[in-house]
């Protein structure tokens, strides 16, 4: 039988050989689900619409015919269209980064990137990020809602709240000895904000330029700069 979605271990940001690859992580009491995408370019859709769960409600299951089934989570209940079928103007989400890859892009809830045109075998989008960029017109992706909504977020309350998400406590670079960190053990010196491995943290450029000219239009650097050069003017 097929599995809709598996529950996460606890890993506690720790890799296959116990070692910490990412801070500040671990003790989560709730439990973590996730759900199993696929390759959505299929031609055997069947709508599912009899489970139990709401989430579940709007996916789609083909039948390969080799008693597997492949499943879909789709947060509008439509089928996937490729890029070259949507009117410039329209909202698009869950974008495959090319064809065949699955759903890559804009696949958080409540987000949708816009169709701008088409330019040659490319189409060119506007993600959430404010980045134009390109993607090629036979990737598939799904109508987003054309809505307003409203995003409700709760207040954790307390300090066990954030716990019990697996979040764990962040402490302060300067409020640590210096063996542990660059900024630690030190009043009154002002330096870059460094991780304790001494990397620049704030405004560090880790893109590969020349390697993305061709698939982005107008990057989000270039709109700051930009907004800048309209306020200095």
């Amino acid at each position: 039988m097929f599995k809709f979605y598996n529950i996460l271990r606890n890993k506690g940001g720790r890799n296959n050989q116990g070692v910490t690859t990412v801070r500040h992580k671990g003790h989560r009491l709730n439990l973590k689900v996730s759900v199993n995408y696929f390759n959505f370019r299929q031609f055997n859709y069947s709508s599912f619409s009899k489970h139990f769960s709401g989430s579940l409600a709007t996916s789609f299951v083909g039948y390969n015919g080799n008693n597997s089934f492949n499943f879909l989570f789709s947060k509008f209940s439509t089928k996937p269209l490729q890029l070259f079928q949507f009117l410039p103007g329209s909202f698009v989400c869950n974008i495959e980064s090319y064809p065949g890859s699955g759903s890559k892009y804009v696949r958080a809830p409540y987000s949708r990137a816009m169709v701008i045109r088409r330019l040659g075998t490319n189409s060119v989008v506007k993600i959430p990020s404010g980045e134009i960029r390109k993607f090629k017109a036979i990737c598939f992706g799904y109508r987003a809602l054309n809505d307003s909504f409203y995003i409700f977020k709760t207040p954790l309350r307390k300090a066990g709240a954030s716990r019990k998400l697996g979040i764990r406590p962040h402490v302060r670079g300067c409020a640590i000895n210096p063996v542990d960190h660059p900024h630690g053990g030190r009043t009154g010196e002002s330096r870059p904000s460094v991780s304790p491995w001494a990397k620049l943290t704030k405004g560090y450029r880790t893109r590969l330029v020349p390697k993305n000219k061709k698939i982005v239009v107008l990057s989000v650097q270039e709109l700051k700069n930009k907004k800048q050069n309209k306020k200095r003017s």
